[in-house]
C-alpha cells in the first residue's frame, strides 16, 4: 500500500471481487481494519443495503481475510490463531483454515462510523490511540508514551454502557454454537447443539416405537 486507507478504498471501488477467493495481508491490525471495512463496505454497496441504519441487515462477505503479523501488537491474529508468528500464520492460511468472526457496527445520529471486530476505544482509551498515531515510529513504546500524556491532562469522559449479560456457561469459538444473547440474528437459528439434541431425541422416540411426521428439516 501507498498511503493510509489505500487498501480499504481499493477494495470499496476499484477491485473486481469475483476474481479472487481470499485476501491475505501482511501488517497489523489496522491493516486488517482496512480490509474489514473495504470489503463490508463493497458487499453492503452491491446489494443496495443502506449502512447508516443500525437495524439494516448486513450482507454476509465470502471472501477469507489471511493476517501475516507484522505490527505492533497484532491483536487480531492473536485471538484467531493464538500466536504472532508469522510462519504459524501462513501455514493456518495454507490448510485453509477458518475462524468466524462476530462485526460489530457503530453508528451516531444514523450515520455509520465504524465496523469492529475487536475492540472500541472511547475516552481516555480512546485519547491514547488518537496521540500515539502521531508517534508510530516509536513503535509499541508509543502506548505508554501517549497512556502518560493522556493520563497527566485529567480529561473527563461521560457515556452509558448498556448490555445483555452473558449466561453462566463456557463456550469456545471454535464450537460452532451460536450466542442465546437475545440478538435478533441469532435468536430464531438453532444451534448445532440443538440439532444433535433433536436428532436424539427422534431416534428415542422411533426406538420405543412412536411414529411422527417430519419435525425438522436436515441442512
Amino acid at each position: 500500500t501507498e498511503h493510509a486507507n489505500h487498501a480499504r478504498d481499493h477494495l470499496k471501488t476499484e477491485a473486481n471481487l469475483d476474481d479472487y477467493d481470499g485476501v491475505v495481508c501482511v501488517g497489523g491490525d489496522g491493516m486488517f481494519s482496512e480490509i474489514v471495512h473495504g470489503l463490508v463496505t463493497r458487499i453492503q454497496t452491491d446489494n443496495d443495503v443502506d449502512q447508516n441504519l443500525p437495524d439494516a441487515e448486513l450482507v454476509p462477505c465470502s471472501l477469507r481475510i489471511g493476517i501475516i503479523p507484522a505490527g505492533s501488537t497484532d491483536c487480531i491474529c492473536f485471538a484467531t490463531v493464538g500466536t504472532n508468528d508469522p510462519l504459524t500464520s501462513a501455514l493456518h492460511i495454507i490448510v485453509g483454515d477458518s475462524q468466524p468472526m462476530d462485526v460489530c457496527s457503530v453508528h451516531h445520529d444514523n450515520v455509520l462510523l465504524k465496523y469492529s471486530v475487536s475492540l472500541l476505544g472511547y475516552g481516555f482509551y480512546g485519547d491514547i490511540l488518537t496521540d500515539s498515531e502521531r508517534n508510530r515510529w516509536l513503535g509499541p513504546a508509543r502506548y505508554d508514551l501517549s497512556g502518560f500524556k493522556t493520563f497527566l491532562s485529567h480529561n473527563d469522559y461521560e457515556g452509558t454502557v448498556s448490555f445483555l449479560p452473558a449466561e453462566d456457561n463456557v463456550g469456545h469459538p471454535r464450537d460452532k454454537l451460536r450466542c442465546r444473547s437475545g440478538c435478533r440474528i441469532c435468536q430464531h437459528k438453532k444451534s448445532s447443539k440443538d440439532k444433535h439434541n433433536e436428532v436424539s431425541e427422534e431416534k428415542e422416540k422411533q426406538a420405543e416405537g412412536t411414529s411422527f411426521g417430519s419435525l425438522f428439516e436436515m441442512c
